[in-house]
């Protein structure tokens, strides 16, 4: 599912590298905002059970993290 131009099925990474690994799985839609979880690894099944999940406007969202 793509909204926006932010797909669903990918995992994206900051744009600019950070000193610890971040890769975020895009989680949820509430209305203009994407809902997004980050984890230190790349998982096909992620546990999202510890996550909290932050949101950005879809274009925001695209300025600062890119697909892998």
């Amino acid at each position: 599912m793509i909204f926006k131009g932010v797909n669903f099925r990918k995992v994206y990474k900051p744009i600019e590298p950070l000193e610890d690994d971040a890769f975020l799985y895009v989680r949820a839609i509430r209305g203009e905002m994407i809902g997004f979880s980050v984890l230190d690894k790349i998982m096909s099944l992620p546990d999202f059970s510890q996550c909290g999940v932050f949101w950005l406007k879809p274009e925001d969202f695209l300025k600062m993290f890119e697909e892998l």
